[in-house]
């Protein structure tokens, strides 16, 4: 359920920001905040096909690399506000200069580009704590499995009168 909901959110979000060509007018920290974006998608398939695919049921390794996306979801987040307060600031310089008709023009496009990166930003924020979420919640699942498996065995049928490996009872 939760995968859908992320899948939504991944969709909904690119639809959003495809009528904006991203790559032919970004703004500073687009193409950055894109990149985040690809190693947030890397990040879930390579989890995802050790979790389900290849069912490696080793639990420390299933957590390794889990803290990345806490991480680029703030990275994308903070990287989109700073990169609207550095636009800001250089549209801000331009104005300065420019002709009265032309300022127009000049904030309009600031507008344009800013709201596009901090869209992105956001989109890449949220799709990276959705799926920090979902693996976690994922990896727990297989950790409760394997204590559960392990209880069963370590009591066996005679309620734990069994030699266990090296004679001990």
């Amino acid at each position: 359920m939760f995968g859908a909901a992320l899948a939504g959110l991944a969709l909904a979000g690119g639809a959003a920001l495809g009528g904006f060509n991203l790559l032919t007018d970004p703004a500073t920290l687009t193409p950055p905040l894109l990149g985040l974006g690809l190693a947030t998608a890397g990040l879930l398939v390579w989890k995802l096909f050790a979790l389900h695919v290849r069912r490696d049921h080793r639990t420390a390794r299933l957590r390794r690399g889990l803290g990345w996306l806490p991480a680029i979801a703030v990275a994308a987040t903070v990287g989109s506000l700073f990169g609207l307060a550095w636009d800001l600031y250089g549209t801000a310089g331009r104005l300065v200069d420019a002709s009265d008709p032309d300022r127009q023009a000049i904030v309009l496009a600031w507008l344009r580009r800013d709201t596009a990166m901090a869209s992105v930003g956001l989109v890449v924020g949220a799709l990276a704590l959705g799926a920090w979420l979902w693996l976690t919640a994922g990896v727990a699942r297989v950790a409760r499995a394997e204590l559960e498996i392990e209880r069963e065995v370590g009591e066996g049928a005679d309620g734990g009168t069994e030699l266990q490996p090296g004679g001990r009872r």
